[in-house]
């Protein structure tokens, strides 16, 4: 066995190899070096400041600068092309067969670039990603150091497109021809064609909009610090404000009336079409910070009980069983129902009857939930990602989308979901 010490530059870090040659980036003295397989120095060239990663695409070198927020490019003889902005503190950088992929260590995200340098999309994963790895087949995983985790990402397979909204925009509806969108902190509705354009702007007449209805004529908003919902016409007048529960955090229509509740609750308040007051229900758990009608009852997620109860659209209570931690978003598959366990990162899998059909992973902090008439979707608000499984509850695929994914819904073979941190919507096309 024979070892040969090669000098390069100062403080090595990392090595890649251009299929005749290994490359070096050097971080102490913010270079790289060009070495032939023989061992033979074949040159040095200066790099941006704070030189850390290095990979090799498509006749080209490329280095990251973690104190430049830059990723540098290289001819193989050495001459820099061009610098490109990176998010902060740019760490590890791979070629995945089609674009250039870095990770930003501060800003927790990773950005993709073409060969040419373009910036194909930043993206929020919700940890510091310290390394990257590629299976070059569409898919980049990234190691988290501090949390013990591995993250796999996938986009090739998907077109990702993102659009403007207001100011922390958590509900999305569709009313069969226009996404609604709710922006807690705009205080305003937005009316949104299928191609991401605004359609119009409304004012939400109430303080917080964070959930919407259609009951196929209007639309309704939950405004959570007014304690009220109101009713628009799909033109945005204002058809009525109603009183309804403290802090009023979600919506469900059940054929003739509006229900609504919150997680202070022991109610849950019911609204005719008009805006009557119809009996109050009495909630069986503890917390009822989400209602759902799957067609035939009422299911309300009890955020601080941990269960969900079914109720008869009269009222009357038909079950209450036991999901995860903090369940917080239902979806309908069937004759199943799915619920996302916010503190927990799973979801659970029940009959209609209430029957445990089972618990799985899914990302952290599942905050919306989806059937697309294949597969459950999940939108983990902390990781910045979108999780697909299959109905077995395998994962089949994490898509990052942004910061602080919400709500989560299908329209036409496409996935849609608002970004409350990034005041934005994202649509998914496969």
């Amino acid at each position: 066995q024979t070892v040969k010490n090669i000098q390069s530059g100062s403080k090595p870090q990392k090595l890649t190899f251009d299929g005749q040659h290994i490359w070096v980036v050097n971080n102490g003295d913010d270079s790289i070096s060009k070495i032939d397989q023989e061992g033979n120095l074949i040159g040095t060239w200066n790099t941006g400041g704070g030189a850390r990663g290095i990979a090799f695409a498509e006749n080209h070198i490329w280095v990251t600068n973690s104190l430049d927020d830059t990723l540098s490019r290289f001819t193989l003889s050495g001459d820099k092309v061009a610098d490109y902005p990176t998010g902060t503190l740019p760490g590890d950088v791979v070629y995945d067969g089609e674009g250039i992929w870095v990770a930003n260590r501060t800003d927790k995200t990773v950005t993709k670039y073409g060969i040419e340098g373009q910036h194909l999309g930043t993206f929020h994963i919700g940890n510091t990603p310290n390394s990257l790895a590629t299976d070059g087949k569409g898919t980049v995983w990234t190691a988290h150091s501090a949390e013990g985790l591995v993250s796999k990402l996938v986009v090739e397979d998907v077109t990702i497109s993102t659009y403007p909204v207001g100011n922390a925009p958590e509900p999305i509806i569709f009313d069969g021809d226009n996404l609604w969108v709710g922006n807690a902190l705009s205080h305003t509705i937005m009316k949104i064609g299928l191609d991401g354009q605004q359609e119009a702007v409304y004012e939400s007449h109430g303080r917080e909009p964070n959930a919407l209805l259609f009951d196929g004529e209007n639309i309704w908003s939950a405004n959570q610090f007014d304690h009220n919902a109101t009713r628009l016409s799909r033109d945005g007048e204002l058809l009525g404000t109603y009183s309804v529960s403290t802090l009023p955090r979600t919506l469900a229509f059940d054929g003739e009336n509006i229900w609504t509740s919150g997680c202070w609750e022991t109610l849950l308040y019911r609204l005719d079409l008009e805006g009557n007051s119809v009996s109050p229900v009495e909630t069986e758990g503890a917390g009822p910070i989400v209602l759902f009608f799957d067609g035939e009852n009422i299911w309300a997620a009890n955020a601080h009980s941990d269960s969900v109860t079914k109720f008869s659209t009269e009222g009357s209570p038909e079950g209450n069983f036991s999901v995860g931690d903090v369940p917080i978003a239902f979806a309908e598959e069937g004759d199943n129902i799915w619920v996302a366990n916010w503190r927990e990162h799973t979801v659970s899998k029940l009959s209609k009857t209430g029957e445990d059909l089972g618990r799985f992973d899914t990302g952290r902090l599942p905050y919306g939930i989806a059937y697309d008439g294949e597969n459950i979707w999940t939108a983990n608000s902390m990781d910045g990602t979108v999780t697909k499984l299959s109905l077995d509850g395998e994962m089949l695929a994490t898509y990052p989308v942004g910061a602080a994914p919400a709500k989560i819904i299908p329209v036409n073979g496409e996935i849609w979901v608002t970004l409350t941190s990034d005041d934005s919507i994202v649509k998914l096309t496969p």
